[in-house]
């Protein structure tokens, strides 16, 4: 019969750490670098996809959701499309406004 302080839960090895923590201070690196260069509406895409690809490697790594049952992954996944559907929804708002200056 097996308790539940016997199951073993895979370890993630100290080199894919370190990896991955190399990793995502390149991408923080690289997100201070395109905040200071001017590449007009593709700086906020760029600092969206360096902050998705950071959220990813933290949530797979550090969270350990490679490891976990499809039931986790099913819900990280739905999470995911959660907050595209909300980041397409203030793009869509951002967008389409009308943006002009207050004029009392």
């Amino acid at each position: 019969m097996r308790h539940a302080h016997d199951a073993h839960e895979p370890i993630t090895p100290v080199r894919t750490l370190a990896l991955t923590l190399v990793t995502l201070i390149i991408l923080t690196l690289a997100t201070i670098t395109f905040a200071f260069m001017n590449l007009g509406p593709l700086n906020d895409l760029a600092a969206l996809g360096i902050a998705l690809t950071k959220v990813g490697l933290i949530v797979m790594i550090f969270m350990g959701v490679r490891f976990s049952d499809n039931i986790t992954r099913l819900f990280v996944v739905i999470g995911w499309l959660w907050a595209l559907m909300l980041i397409a929804g203030i793009l869509v708002d951002v967008l389409t406004r009308g943006w002009q200056l207050f004029r009392p």
